[in-house]
């Protein structure tokens, strides 16, 4: 063939299956991986090398054409800089160690690295440096699993120094809510007064006030000859009004740093005089420290998103439900009108991911995915998931977001994806071996379990595969009593407890449990409606099952029923103010200051 002709023919990598009228590639699977072999063998004995790494008084030779194809930092020192050719040497900051930087360059040689808790940090400070942003989004989401009492500070000031914005939002949420053991570790003693005053005034901290004045004084203490003039500075930022007197009188104006300092002895008096008024003369003396932190107004409601109601206003239209107080509230309303999406927790936060909208022949399936911050009462957009899709499920396990088969462009339904919060990125997994849509799906502390669904065959799923992130592989459990499109499930006393759904020719309300113990499916009560397509919760040991179809899958129902297992009984509780269909539930914590009564409102306010 001269250098002027070409060949064109179909692809082929199996030569067992090449045509004459083919092009063959071969896909050689070990160049690779002797290719890193050999060029991290000749780096450790510095043969080919042609510039030096001066890292302290350490010098490591490396080769110019790998730093410049792995890493925009060195590429624009070597290549985009005039003076570039002639760079022999490149020094380093010692603020990385000697480990953690020779893993790095010997990830920019192969690819691959180890990530423990003992040099995350340094290698996250040598992906910045180097400009690899992979390597750093992998760094902050390791960090993030290894965050302790003992370390959380530190990693907190690492995020905000190099940039990692959801890294730092979860190490600030994680000192929050363990702030009595993080108070107690030796970093929080070398803090500095300002970082003090940042977390003592945080409305967030999961902390008794007397908790907290305990931390202030052990701060203190630790160097008491330079911080007690921050003594009284900092107390102003402790809510001592919501202490009782006796833990005044017997803690608070004892201790002796307060007895040294007149301004603090006159906030405890206020704070008793506070506490012995009535409540007129309360309300004229209210201040930032009469108010109750944030972790003290949590409560336990239900969310409903999405779905369509009677109108666009209406459909966007947010709603929870508080079962200690049987009441309904407002939230914050969602971007825009959701159907066929599914919706979980993960990382403290609510994802609802997909879903489809009415096109002019058929049905447009979208893969936008919105995330509801319950600590604002904010939605937001994230990256969208790599497949568009619709009447799927979603579940959250240990801080990482699963969206597993539902309908999609295509004719398989099992692809399945994981969404990192850390890095904002999806990526694809193994598939189960069944393709599902309309199935539910409940995640433990260890696996995820896809339950029945629609399976394209004449008759729902019967089977219940299990995820396994720690092995990354599907496996099979035992199988329901019958298969079940439509139905929902939760998680309670290590019980996945399923509700409802349609056998194929009727809605159900037979409900059964499977003992994840004993690996045995067992019939529980059914429930006082038929229903397919509900959603189920789990809230204060109690399961509730909201909405759904009814027995022939017509009629769209409001009511909601609670389950209590202790009694294996149901009880109808409330109804839905509006009539939507289509949503979504999850249960989350939420500040009640979030809460808004709930009016019916089916028209857009001006």
């Amino acid at each position: 063939m001269t250098d002027k002709q070409s060949f064109h023919g179909e692809v082929r990598s199996n030569l067992n299956k090449l045509k004459p009228n083919n092009i063959y590639l071969f896909d050689d699977p070990n160049y690779r991986k002797d290719l890193v072999d050999v060029l991290r063998s000749l780096r450790r004995s510095g043969s080919l090398c042609d510039v030096t790494i001066r890292h302290g008084k350490r010098k490591v030779a490396c080769h110019r054409i790998i730093l410049g194809s792995g890493s925009p930092y060195f590429r624009a020192l070597f290549v985009e800089s005039e003076s570039g050719k002639f760079v022999k040497n490149v020094d380093i900051t010692e603020d990385i160690d000697c480990q953690s930087l020779d893993a790095t360059i010997d990830y920019l040689y192969g690819g691959t690295i180890y990530l423990t808790p003992l040099n995350t940090v340094g290698v996250l400070r040598a992906a910045c440096l180097f400009k690899l942003q992979a390597l750093a989004d992998e760094c902050s989401f390791a960090l993030s699993k290894y965050l302790s009492s003992e370390n959380c500070l530190q990693v907190k000031d690492i995020a905000l120094l190099y940039g990692q914005k959801k890294l730092y939002a979860r190490s600030w949420r994680f000192i929050c809510k363990n702030f009595p053991e993080v108070s107690r570790s030796g970093q929080f003693l070398e803090q500095n007064e300002q970082r003090m005053e940042e977390i003592l005034s945080c409305d967030d901290v999961h902390a008794t006030e007397e908790q907290i004045f305990d931390a202030l004084v052990r701060w203190t203490n630790f160097d008491r000859k330079e911080r007690g003039v921050h003594f009284a500075k900092l107390l102003r930022f402790i809510r001592l009004p919501l202490m009782n007197n006796k833990l005044l009188v017997q803690n608070v104006e004892t201790e002796e740093l307060v007895q040294r300092s007149p301004s603090a002895k006159e906030m405890v008096m206020e704070a008793m005089r506070y506490n012995m008024a009535d409540s007129v003369t309360r309300a004229t003396l209210r201040s930032p420290r009469t108010m109750a932190r944030t972790w003290s107004k949590m409560v336990d409601v239900i969310m409903l998103v999405g779905g369509r109601g009677s109108s666009p206003y209406e459909s966007r239209t947010t709603i929870c439900y508080e079962p200690r107080e049987n009441t309904w509230y407002s939230l914050a309303p969602v971007p825009t009108v959701l159907y066929d999406h599914s919706v979980a927790s993960a990382d403290g936060l609510v994802f609802s991911c997909g879903g489809s909208v009415e096109g002019r022949s058929s049905l447009l399936l979208q893969k936008d995915v919105f995330v509801f911050d319950p600590q604002y009462n904010q939605w937001s957009s994230v990256a969208s998931m790599k497949e568009e899709r619709a009447q799927f499920a979603a579940g959250g396990h240990d801080g990482l977001l699963y969206a597993i088969g539902g309908m999609m462009n295509g004719p398989k339904w099992n692809a399945v994806e994981v969404y990192n919060p850390v890095s904002d990125r999806w990526a694809f997994l193994p598939k189960p071996a069944i393709p599902r849509s309309n199935h539910t799906l409940v995640t433990t502390e260890t696996h995820l379990y896809v339950i029945g669904g629609d399976g394209h065959e004449i008759e729902p799923v019967i089977s219940v595969e299990r995820y396994d992130p720690s092995s990354d592989t599907w496996s099979f459990v035992l199988p329901m009593s019958c298969g079940k499109v439509g139905a929902c499930a939760v998680l309670l006393n290590d019980r996945i407890l399923v509700f409802g759904g349609s056998n194929g020719y009727h809605t159900m309300k037979q409900c059964e449990a499977y003992d994840i113990g004993r690996h045995q499916w067992k019939p529980i009560a059914d429930m006082t409606e038929f229903r397919q397509n509900a959603q189920a919760v789990a809230v204060d040991g109690n399961a509730y099952v909201i909405g759904g179809r009814d027995f022939y899958g017509k009629r769209y129902l409001d009511t909601i029923e609670r389950y209590n297992p202790s009694n294996d009984q149901w009880t109808v509780v409330s109804e839905i103010p509006i009539h939507k269909k289509g949503f979504q539930c999850i249960a989350i914590k939420i500040s009640k200051d979030h809460l808004q009564p709930f009016i019916k409102n089916t028209k857009k306010p001006s």
